[in-house]
């Protein structure tokens, strides 16, 4: 009698650590939806001007923000911009697609935005429309995207790679520089500009900080691939390569099947399983490799998926 009360105490205690264990699981399994759906509730909200009551004349006021812009200018090695509290506009604004705030310093000569939370730089515009020209073999133009790359104050140039250079036309030529891990390339972390080789003059410059969120791969490549052959049967594909990146997650697969919302952006990049489909459109599906959920894609515009 004893022995049968202790195995049906044993079977409560069971039941109780099981239910406990899924009911965690459950849990754990919502904790890791990397999709937020979080929504704007029109296009007109995705960036929006912020009142603060301080205007560009307020000299005290913008005082430390038109520092700030001159000395990202010295860093840069350009010569000819100068912000004035006189011949300066001075603007924040509310980025709600990357959830931050941004402060936009802007004359005749230039546009340079910063994060307003930590005057981080964002981005640089130069105003000028002519630049000199010249003939550059691709070498001669990456030694000298390598050389701007390296006097660059903003970021560590330690850990970034240099990715390419591409002539725009014959004044100007963009370069790219982003961060890898284990071999991958991270876009989130990234340094971009275009310049002009015959002066060194930086035309266009932006700085992407989007962390890398090093999770961990627990589905493997053959899991993810029966995932993506799903995808794939109801494409206008018949094959498919499938490999490891580091994308950032994004709502394709929603607009796909006609989901015209405004989603906020998700703030990290992640290890995803990239299944990449032979279609016209070059359409691609990513596979979270951590948690094996679809986290997004891409195609070519105009194509057929």
């Amino acid at each position: 009698m004893k022995k049968k009360t202790l195995l049906v105490l044993l079977i409560i205690l069971l039941t109780v650590l099981l239910s406990t264990v899924v009911f965690a699981t459950m849990n754990n399994a919502e904790t890791q939806q990397i999709l937020t759906n979080k929504k704007l509730s029109s296009i007109g909200e995705t960036y929006t001007e912020i009142d603060d009551g301080i205007t560009t004349f307020d000299m005290r006021a913008n005082q430390n923000i038109i520092g700030v812009a001159n000395t990202y200018i010295n860093d840069l090695k350009i010569t000819d911009v100068e912000f004035t509290n006189e011949n300066s506009q001075i603007k924040k604004y509310n980025n709600a697609l990357e959830s931050r705030k941004e402060t936009v310093i802007s004359n005749e000569q230039a546009v340079l935005k910063v994060n307003s939370e930590n005057d981080e730089l964002i981005a640089y515009i130069s105003n000028k429309t002519d630049f000199a020209s010249g003939e550059y073999n691709e070498d001669e133009v990456k030694n000298k995207a390598i050389n701007i790359f390296n006097n660059l104050t903003q970021i560590n140039q330690d850990e970034y790679e240099f990715m390419y250079v591409e002539k725009f036309d014959e004044e100007i030529w963009r370069a790219s520089f982003a961060k890898k891990y284990n071999g991958m390339i991270n876009e989130g972390e990234s340094v971009k500009f275009s310049f002009c080789p015959k002066t060194n003059e930086i035309v266009t410059l932006a700085i992407n900080r989007t962390k890398y969120a090093n999770n961990t791969v627990e589905i493997s490549k053959d899991t993810a691939t029966k995932i993506a052959e799903k995808y794939l049967n109801k494409s206008t594909a018949t094959d498919m390569d499938i490999d490891l990146e580091i994308v950032r997650p994004n709502y394709f697969y929603n607009e796909l099947n006609g989901d015209e919302s405004i989603y906020v952006k998700i703030g990290e990049t992640r290890q995803a399983y990239v299944a990449k489909f032979n279609n016209e459109s070059a359409s691609t599906l990513y596979i979270d490799a951590t948690t094996g959920e679809i986290i997004g894609g891409d195609m070519i515009l105009g194509g057929e998926y």
